[in-house]
């Protein structure tokens, strides 16, 4: 529950608007952290389900070697490994992006 409710206030942090008083411009504020944090959880959430799926496939194919192999103490320490590098992977998009004041008026053309 905190991990999808970590990702949906990121979402909602990605972009801001702001109203100025005047009812046609707006102030666009990119958050610096919104978007990389959403690609963070997405990421882990992507690789968790594939060690999900890999412990699945092994339990349903090798039943006798997945007692051994799939052990609650494994699977906390590829979790946590996951988490880790998923974080670690996305790391440089907190450095790539500037954040900037972009002035949006509803009549503007794109």
């Amino acid at each position: 529950m905190c991990r999808a409710g970590c990702f949906l206030f990121a979402m909602c942090c990605d972009e801001v608007r702001v109203d100025t008083g005047s009812s046609d411009v707006y102030v666009t504020y990119k958050s610096r952290v919104g978007h990389q944090l959403t690609d963070t959880w997405s990421n882990t959430g992507v690789w968790l389900t594939v060690t999900f799926t890999v412990e699945r496939y092994i339990c349903v194919c090798f039943p006798m070697k997945a007692i051994v192999w799939c052990t609650p103490r494994r699977a906390r320490h590829i979790i946590i490994a996951v988490c880790i590098s998923a974080a670690v992977l996305t790391l440089p998009e907190f450095f790539a992006t500037t954040t900037g004041q972009v002035a949006y008026r509803p009549t503007d053309r794109i």
